[in-house]
């Protein structure tokens, strides 16, 4: 009998269809960090990341986790979420984008600097919570010591920066000269 979630408590429950439980089953808790220079762009990341994860079936979310954290520039417009589900991300990420607020595993700051003033790097803290409430106020968080002891591979194909489009014109001089070239030398 396939398992199903209900408010966290898990059920056995047949299904003639063979009911998916593709990022239902609750799994160790991972802290996905995303971040941008302002909420425009970070904004346009969670629609990204709202795109892609329905579109894959069954998503490593230990090491999506890590590759964000190690694999990513950390910039002042930040959010983290906490959670071992994947269907509970794209929840979280749906939410923030409609109420730009912390929730309880929700966590967004526009700090570009830490708020205690001590900008330093957190190694202490051993609650995911606690580390993404840090993170987001600016502090750096040593993610390497936070994943120390277990195996982690950077995963590639992931939505990336949503850079601001912007457009540059190539003068027609300019134009004109990169067309020829080259110079008659004889």
């Amino acid at each position: 009998m396939p398992l199903q979630w209900n408010e966290g408590v898990s059920q056995a429950r047949p299904s003639s269809v063979g009911a998916s439980l593709v990022g239902a089953l609750a799994a160790e808790p991972s802290l996905f960090v995303l971040s941008a220079k302002n909420s425009e762009r970070l904004e346009e990341y969670v629609k990204q990341w709202i795109s892609y994860i329905p579109k894959r079936e069954q998503i490593d979310l230990e090491n999506v986790a890590y590759t964000l954290q190690v694999g990513r520039e950390e910039m002042p417009c930040r959010l983290a979420i906490v959670t071992g589900r994947q269907d509970r991300l794209l929840q979280q990420l749906e939410q923030w984008l409609v109420e730009h607020k912390n929730t309880h595993d929700c966590y967004f700051s526009e700090a570009t600097t830490s708020l205690d003033g001590s900008g330093e790097q957190v190694t202490q803290a051993s609650d995911l919570h606690e580390k993404a409430l840090s993170w987001v106020a600016g502090n750096s968080v040593s993610w390497y010591d936070l994943h120390k002891g277990q195996q982690r591979v950077r995963i590639t194909g992931l939505p990336t920066y949503p850079f601001k489009p912007r457009t540059c014109w190539i003068g027609h001089h300019q134009g004109e000269h990169s067309q020829t070239g080259h110079t008659q030398q004889e």
